[in-house]
């Protein structure tokens, strides 16, 4: 809420380092405007936007080949597992490689120190802009080095420094989706996180879910059964020919200083997902701090997400139309009309 200590209004000013009096009165009084605006929900409010891609990498126990190793020397155990581990880290890094010549958008590597100051952004609101913190120390664990005024937690709710929290969680798959669907929010007038947490099933474990649930809606004589088997029909042919199901978690944070404005924005963006996406929504009074600490970096799990029980099956060519990153919007590929010269 209080931005007047971003350095991005000293960049603004040192931009234009030869101008004249009058212009340089002209600019102070027009970033003082902004930085008034950045306390109000209004259209002219400035705001960032900011894009973190958390990847996780959960390597798969050897159950077998480590009992085999038991009976072996501790030196040669040890050395197996050094060399199994470095093994997997190589791996993890070519799939990061992978994945960053691959993307069409630039990606670059967040340094420890701007990961430590997006978190501490987040978690002191407030003193974040009035004090400075100390820099990196990387011979401590960033999680000693986050916190320098206790929050008041509750189940429903992550309050720091007197700005509150509510988290709030997609509960079935939309019924529209459209490319840059996520597009409706960027007319709010106020500040808030989009997090998509995203896992891959065993596709084992995948098929044998969407056969059991066709089978028993096969058996169910009622118009409502015989609707979802036509809909579960496509997603198995779907899958068939290609498609992968993954298990997505939406959850959005939003922040107030009171319940007024708290709730007052917590309508603005369920009426968002109820007009433009067809989507119902979750205002989680039960696991809304954990699912606010399950959005942070570094802090996906999971464990965690499976005990929430809070994502839906989605197949991998959907999630794209929920990426919050969008190009100009090119159609759907099936035209309606066709003119010709």
């Amino acid at each position: 809420v209080q931005t007047c200590a971003l350095p991005i209004w000293d960049e603004i000013r040192n931009r234009y380092p030869l101008s004249s009096k009058v212009s340089q009165e002209i600019l102070d009084e027009r970033i003082e405007m902004f930085k008034s605006l950045c306390k109000q929900d209004s259209e002219l409010r400035p705001l960032i936007r900011r894009t973190f891609v958390c990847v996780k990498y959960y390597p798969a126990t050897k159950i077998k080949k480590r009992l085999k190793a038991l009976p072996s020397r501790a030196e040669d155990f040890l050395f197996s597992e050094v060399r199994e581990a470095t093994s997997e880290v190589k791996e993890f890094f070519e799939i990061l490689e992978t994945m960053k010549s691959a993307s069409k958008l630039k990606l670059k590597e967040v340094p420890p120190p701007a990961l430590l100051d997006s978190l501490r952004r987040f978690l002191n609101p407030r003193e974040y802009y009035e004090r400075d913190f100390m820099t990196y120390n990387p011979n401590a664990a960033v999680s000693d080095q986050l916190l320098f005024t206790s929050p008041k937690l509750s189940y429903a709710s992550f309050e720091r420094e007197g700005v509150k929290s509510k988290s709030i969680v997609l509960k079935v798959c939309p019924r529209r989706s459209t490319p840059g669907a996520v597009a409706a929010f960027l007319a709010l007038p106020f500040p808030f996180r989009i997090s998509m947490n995203f896992s891959f099933p065993d596709k084992i474990k995948v098929n044998r879910a969407l056969d059991l649930k066709a089978f028993f809606l096969q058996n169910t004589p009622s118009a409502g059964a015989r609707r979802l088997k036509a809909d579960l029909d496509q997603v198995q042919d779907k899958i068939a020919h290609g498609d992968k199901c993954l298990n997505m978690t939406l959850t959005l944070i939003v922040e107030g200083e009171t319940d007024d404005e708290l709730n007052r924005r917590i309508r603005e963006i369920v009426n968002v997902f109820h007009r433009d996406l067809e989507a119902e929504v979750i205002v989680d009074e039960d696991i809304g701090l954990g699912l606010c600490l399950n959005t942070l970096p570094l802090m996906y799990s999971p464990e965690a997400d499976f005990s929430s029980q809070r994502h839906i099956r989605i197949l991998d060519s959907e999630v794209l139309n929920f990426i919050p990153i969008f190009d100009s919007y090119n159609g759907n590929g099936d035209p309606l009309q066709l003119y010709l010269s």
